[in-house]
């Protein structure tokens, strides 16, 4: 067995347990830098309100300020978020055939 196919079983049991990172949270120095960073997780935080709202048939509202102040919400309302063509799991129509 050649030392190259050695090491590479060896990465490949290493590999197969990939653990979280740990991320570091600070302070986006840069202002324009932080007003784009701003934008893009207060968006995945709404939407992920919004999946919350829809998955668990919840009322969900957020409110995110700017550090100027601004105020920026969502409101999940659970009688609307789901689509038409899907019953509510709490209506009687699902329970209607049995």
């Amino acid at each position: 067995m050649s030392p190259a196919s050695s090491s590479s079983s060896s990465t490949k049991s290493s590999s197969s347990k990939k653990k979280r990172r740990n991320l570091v949270m600070r302070v986006v120095e840069n202002a324009k830098r932080r007003r784009v960073t701003f934008a893009k997780r207060r968006q995945g935080l709404f939407s992920k309100a919004e999946e919350l709202g829809a998955v668990c048939s919840a009322d969900v509202a957020v409110v995110a300020f700017t550090s100027c102040g601004k105020a920026f919400s969502s409101l999940v309302d659970a009688t609307v978020s789901w689509p038409s063509s899907h019953h509510s799991p709490m209506s009687g129509d699902a329970f209607a055939a049995g």
